[in-house]
C-alpha cells in the first residue's frame, strides 16, 4: 500500500518526472517528429487529390473504349468521324455546316 512516506519519497518525484519527460516526447514526436501530424494531413489530402484525378482517368478511359467499340461495330463510323471532327468530305460532293446559335 502506498503510504505517506512514498508520495513525499525521491521515487515518487522521480517518476512523476520520467512521466513528465515521456509524455512531453510523444508529443514533441507527433507534431514535430519524421513522421508529424501535419504531414499527415499533408499526405491524405494528396491521395484524395490522386483518387479523383483517377476517376476522371478512368471516366475518360472509359468514354474512349466506347468510342473504339462503336468504330469497330459500325462500317461507317470512320467516314462520320472523319466528317464531323476534320470536315472531310468525298470529291465531287459539297459540304454544308449548320451552326446552331446560342441562345
Amino acid at each position: 500500500m502506498l503510504g505517506k512516506n512514498f508520495l513525499n519519497s525521491l521515487g515518487f518525484y522521480l517518476l512523476i518526472g520520467v512521466l513528465a519527460i515521456s509524455i512531453f516526447w510523444l508529443q514533441y514526436k507527433l507534431f514535430f517528429g519524421k513522421n508529424n501530424v501535419f504531414k499527415l494531413i499533408s499526405l491524405e489530402q494528396q491521395i484524395s487529390d490522386k483518387r479523383e484525378e483517377l476517376y476522371e482517368l478512368k471516366y475518360r478511359n472509359h468514354k474512349l473504349a466506347m468510342k473504339v467499340d462503336f468504330l469497330k461495330i459500325t462500317p461507317n463510323a470512320y467516314e462520320e468521324q472523319a466528317r464531323y471532327e476534320l470536315g472531310m468530305k468525298k470529291p465531287n460532293e459539297s459540304y454544308y455546316q449548320v451552326v446552331v446559335p446560342v441562345k
